[in-house]
């Protein structure tokens, strides 16, 4: 078994319509964000159309004499979420006299940063049989000093910490095959107003905060 593993940040929007393969790209606030369907679960792509369409707006690396065969994705949101405690002294002090937080949204669907994933690739004959794990910080946008207290109330979790996400995975590659995995790791965005609470001062709209809640996994199945 031939494994390699790479890390790569490559801005790329994947947009693909086809019969078979439909993602709803958008832009929430970054230009390099995909929305997952959250009915598309364990699809299998094997239409040629759609198999071309990938490979172009996801610039693969095919090994030579090769070409994409299948393409396969899974959404995994865990239930339990490790919490890893990652408080320094320069986190923002605690403001609460000063701002108040109104109109608290839960996004959805849970979307992936098309650029942040992990990759690795397997050649055939092979059974792989792994857990994969990302640890992942909180990616917050809140224009003003305003304390971690304040937003944790309000959005339930505490925005300082790095969260830890693993899902077992288990797959087998065929002889003559190779197996390209990408694994990306889900946020949940949760989107609020905030207010100066003395003079009720509007001070910043769609304040958010995106929450590591799960994996997006891609496979791409190499065959002659």
């Amino acid at each position: 078994m031939v494994k390699k593993f790479v890390s790569v940040f490559l801005p790329l929007i994947f947009c693909i319509y086809s019969a078979v393969l439909t993602y709803a790209v958008t832009d929430i606030n970054a230009s390099n964000v995909d929305i997952h369907a959250e009915e598309t679960q364990n699809i299998c792509i094997t239409d040629q159309d759609a198999l071309e369409k990938i490979v172009q707006m996801k610039n693969l690396q095919i090994p030579e004499g090769y070409h994409l065969e299948c393409y396969a994705q899974s959404f995994y949101v865990g239930n339990e979420y490790v919490s890893a405690d990652n408080h320094n002294s320069f986190a923002p002090k605690p403001r609460a006299f000063v701002y108040r937080i109104e109109n608290v949204v839960v996004r959805t669907p849970d979307f992936y940063y098309v650029h942040e994933y992990e990759h690795d690739i397997y050649q055939g004959p092979a059974t792989i049989s792994t857990t994969f794990t990302q640890s992942k910080a909180v990616k917050k946008s809140i224009g003003v000093s305003i304390g971690n207290s304040t937003v944790k109330a309000a959005v339930g979790y505490d925005i300082t910490d790095t969260y830890t996400i693993s899902k077992e995975f288990s797959v087998t590659v065929s002889a003559g095959k190779y197996l390209d995995i990408r694994v990306y790791p889900l946020y949940r965005r949760t989107t609020f107003d905030i207010y100066n609470q003395w003079t009720g001062e509007f001070v910043q709209r769609d304040a958010r905060t995106d929450q590591p809640v799960g994996l997006y996994i891609e496979q791409y199945t190499y065959s002659k």
